[in-house]
C-alpha cells in the first residue's frame, strides 16, 4: 500500500488532507480474524481511500471534511474446513461518498455465491454520526429477481439508544435463490417477509413480522433477553393458513444419506417460551384445524408440552417432548381423541375409501431415539390403538357388506421389533381375532415397496 498525510496548520484555514491506495493486497489473515472462520481466502484488486477537509477547531473540520472510497476486484470466501458450500463473494466495484454537509452514499456491484448482486446505500452525515453515536440508515440489496429493503437507525454499541429497523424482502419465485437457500430451483412460490427489529445491548425484539410463502403465511412476534446467564426467547406466532404439500415443493433433491446426522452435536439453544396458533394446516387429502402448541425449551430440552387441534372434525390433544442433548437424541408424542369418525379419518388420509365407523376413542404414542433417519428406525417404538366401536365394510352404492364390533384395534411395533396389527371384535355377531406380522422400521427404510407379512385369523372356530 501507499499513502500521503498532508496536515498544514500555518494556512489562515488549517488544512487536512489524506489518501491510501493498495493494489493486489492478500486478505485471508485479515479475513480470518474478522469472521473466526479457519480458512478464509480473500484479494483485493485495488483500493483508493481519499478524506479531506478544512477548520480552524477540530469541530469545523469534522463538519467539513469529505472522504472517498472506490474499490475493485474484491474476492474472498470463508467457512469451516467441513462446510460443503462455503460462503463466497466477489465486489467488482463498491464507492462510498461522503460529501460535505452531505449524507453517506455507496453502492456496490458483484456476486453472492455466483448470482449477481446490486447494493445501494444512504446513511446520516458525518457530525451526525459522530455525535449521536447512531445514523439514519437506508439499504436495497438487488438480486435473483428478488429485493431486500432495510431502513431505520442504526447505532453503535455505546449509544444509549437502541438500532431499529424496518425490513422487507420479496421475491418472485424461490426457486430463483437456490443457490442462497438449498431450495429446489424449479419452485416456484412466491415469497414476502417484512417486519421490524428493535436491537440494544444483549436483547432484540422482533414485532409484527410477516411470513407469506405461497398460500402459507404467519405472524410472529419475539423478544430475546437474558434470564441469569442464559438467553431467553418468548415467541408468539399466528397464522391463518399452512399448505404443507405445497411448501414440499420447496424440497431439493439432496440423496441425503440414512445415516448422515439430523442434529449437530454443538446445538446451543436458548430458552424458549413458545405460543403457536395454526388456523387451518392442509396436509393434502387431510387437514388440520385451530392448532394450539404451548412449548417451553430449557436447556437445549423440549419439556413436555400441550398440543391440541381437530382432525377430520374430530377434537384431539396431546403431549410432545424433545431431549437433543440425550445419547442418542430422544423424542415424545402422545396423542388422544375422544370419540372419533374412523371412516373419515382413513379417507381423508388416503389409507381407506371404503370403510365406514366410529370409535369411542383413539391413542396414540411414539417413542423416538436416534441421531440418524437409520437409528431412528432401529431404536424407535409406535403404537396406536382404537378403543370400542364399529368399522363397517362398503359394497356396491356404499352399502355395507360387513360389520365389525370392535372391543380394541392396535398397530405398533417396539424398537427394532416387527410391526404387529391386532384386532379383537365380532364380525356379525360372531367373535373375532385377528393378527399381523409385518417386517421392521428399518426394513420399512430400506425398501416399502416389499415387506414381508403373516397373517392369522380366527372366528366361529376357523382359523
Amino acid at each position: 500500500f501507499s499513502g500521503g498525510l498532508d496536515l498544514d496548520t500555518a494556512a489562515t484555514m488549517p488544512t487536512l488532507a489524506l489518501s491510501f491506495a493498495a493494489q493486489d493486497a492478500a486478505l485471508g489473515d485479515l479475513l480470518r480474524e474478522l469472521t473466526g472462520a479457519t480458512d478464509g481466502e480473500g484479494r483485493l484488486g485495488h483500493l483508493d481511500l481519499r478524506l479531506g477537509g478544512r477548520g480552524e477547531t477540530l469541530g469545523a473540520l469534522v463538519r467539513d471534511l469529505e472522504l472517498s472510497l472506490a474499490a475493485a476486484n474484491i474476492r474472498f470466501s470463508y467457512g469451516s474446513a467441513a462446510d460443503a458450500r462455503p460462503m463466497a463473494i466477489t465486489l467488482d466495484t463498491l464507492d462510498l461518498a461522503l460529501r460535505r454537509g452531505q449524507q453517506l452514499r455507496g453502492s456496490a456491484r458483484g456476486t453472492l455465491l455466483g448470482e449477481p448482486v446490486k447494493l445501494s446505500l444512504r446513511g446520516g452525515t458525518l457530525p451526525e454520526m459522530l455525535r449521536k453515536l447512531a445514523t439514519p440508515i437506508e439499504i436495497e440489496i438487488a438480486a435473483a429477481q428478488a429485493r431486500l429493503r432495510i431502513e431505520g437507525t442504526l447505532a453503535r454499541p455505546e449509544a444509549t439508544r437502541e438500532t431499529a429497523l424496518s425490513f422487507a424482502f420479496q421475491a418472485r419465485r424461490t426457486g430463483d435463490l437456490a443457490r442462497w437457500l438449498g431450495v429446489a430451483p424449479e419452485s416456484k412460490l412466491p415469497l414476502a417477509l417484512r417486519g421490524r427489529v428493535r436491537i440494544a445491548s444483549d436483547a432484540w425484539t422482533l414485532e409484527q413480522t410477516t411470513v407469506k410463502l405461497g398460500r402459507s403465511e404467519l405472524t410472529l412476534d419475539a423478544r430475546r433477553s437474558r434470564v441469569g446467564d442464559r438467553p431467553a426467547i418468548v415467541a408468539s406466532v399466528r397464522s391463518p393458513l399452512i399448505d404443507v404439500p405445497e411448501l414440499a415443493t420447496l424440497r431439493a433433491s439432496t440423496g441425503r444419506s440414512s445415516d448422515v446426522p439430523l442434529f449437530s452435536d454443538a446445538l446451543d439453544f436458548a430458552d424458549v417460551d413458545l405460543d403457536l396458533a395454526l388456523q387451518h394446516v392442509l396436509l393434502g387429502r387431510t387437514d388440520l384445524v385451530n392448532v394450539g402448541f404451548v412449548a417451553r425449551v430449557r436447556e437445549g430440552r423440549l419439556l413436555p408440552s400441550a398440543l391440541t387441534g381437530k382432525v377430520a372434525g374430530n377434537t384431539f390433544a396431546g403431549l410432545v417432548a424433545l431431549d437433543l442433548r440425550s445419547e442418542p437424541p430422544e423424542a415424545r408424542l402422545d396423542l388422544s381423541t375422544g370419540e372419533i369418525d374412523v371412516g373419515a379419518l382413513l379417507r381423508d388420509i388416503g389409507a381407506a375409501e371404503d370403510i365406514d365407523g366410529r370409535a369411542d376413542k383413539l391413542q396414540l404414542t411414539l417413542r423416538g431415539r436416534g441421531n440418524t433417519l437409520n437409528e431412528l428406525a432401529r431404536l424407535s417404538a409406535f403404537e396406536a390403538r382404537v378403543i370400542g366401536g364399529r368399522i363397517s365394510v362398503l359394497g356396491a352404492l356404499e352399502r355395507p357388506v360387513a360389520e365389525i364390533r370392535v372391543s380394541e384395534a392396535m398397530i405398533g411395533a417396539l424398537a427394532g421389533e416387527p410391526i404387529r396389527v391386532r384386532l379383537d371384535g365380532t364380525l356379525d355377531g360372531t367373535a373375532l381375532d385377528i393378527r399381523l406380522n409385518s417386517g421392521t422400521l428399518a426394513d420399512l427404510l430400506r425398501d416399502a415397496t416389499h415387506l414381508p407379512f403373516s397373517l392369522a385369523a380366527l372366528a366361529a372356530g376357523a382359523r
